[in-house]
C-alpha cells in the first residue's frame, strides 16, 4: 500500500469515533502477526507540521476475523453499532464467574497504514517467539507440507468420513470382487440387497 506519509502496516479490527476524527483499533498486530498490541486510538487525519500538508489515513480490507471487544472498553466517544446489516445483534453476553459480561462482536479486519509518529502510542501486549531448537522441530510432523497442521487434520478426517460413507459397491469395484463374509451378510440381510450390488 503506497501512502503519502511514512507508515507502518497494522492489521486490526476497528470502531469509529462519533467525531470521525479518530478510530479505535481492536486487537491490532503487525503485518506478520508476530507482535500483538493493546487496543489504541489513532487519528484519521492530521496536518504535517513541516509541510502543512493534510493527510488522511489509508487502509484496505483484510481477511475477516472474529474479535470480541469487552463492553467495559466501550466509551461514549465510540460509534458502536448494536445491529449488523441483516438486523442481528452484534452485542453478545456471556456468564463468567456468575457475572454477565457483555462484548461487541467485530468481524471486519483492515490493513491500515499507521503513521510512524503515531506508533509511539502502541503498547506491546505480547510477541510470539519462534523456537528453533530440535525438540520443537520434532513436534511438527508436517514441516515439509505446504498445509498447516490443522489443514492436514481436517483433510484426514474428511477422507476418513468419505471412505466410511462410500457405498459398498464402490468397495467391491476397488477390490475386484466381494469378500465371502460380505456376500454371506447380504444373504442374511436381504433388505439391503437392493442398495448394494455384488459383482
Amino acid at each position: 500500500m503506497k501512502t503519502s506519509y511514512e507508515s507502518v502496516i497494522i492489521n486490526a479490527s476497528f470502531i469509529g469515533a462519533k467525531s470521525r476524527k479518530a478510530m479505535y483499533l481492536v486487537n491490532p498486530r503487525n503485518q506478520f502477526g508476530t507482535t500483538i498490541y493493546k487496543n489504541v486510538w489513532i487519528p484519521t487525519s492530521w496536518v504535517d507540521s513541516q509541510s502543512q500538508t493534510r493527510h488522511v489515513i489509508q487502509w484496505q480490507d483484510a481477511h475477516p476475523e472474529y474479535v470480541e471487544l469487552p463492553w467495559r472498553e466501550v466509551t461514549p466517544a465510540m460509534l458502536v453499532e448494536t445491529l449488523s446489516e441483516d438486523g442481528m445483534s452484534i452485542v453478545g453476553k456471556r456468564i463468567v464467574d456468575d457475572k454477565v459480561h457483555k462484548y461487541v462482536e467485530l468481524n471486519q479486519r483492515i490493513e491500515i497504514a499507521v503513521p510512524k509518529w503515531a506508533m509511539r502510542n502502541f503498547k506491546r501486549k505480547y510477541t510470539k517467539v519462534v523456537r528453533n531448537d530440535n525438540e520443537q522441530v520434532e513436534l511438527f510432523m508436517n514441516e515439509h507440507s505446504h498445509y498447516s497442521i490443522i489443514d492436514d487434520a481436517v483433510k484426514a478426517s474428511h477422507d476418513e468420513h468419505v471412505l466410511q460413507e462410500r457405498p459398498l459397491r464402490d468397495w467391491f469395484t476397488i477390490t475386484g470382487g466381494a469378500e465371502p463374509a460380505v456376500e454371506q451378510w447380504l444373504k442374511d440381510n436381504p433388505e439391503y440387497a437392493n442398495d448394494w450390488s455384488v459383482r
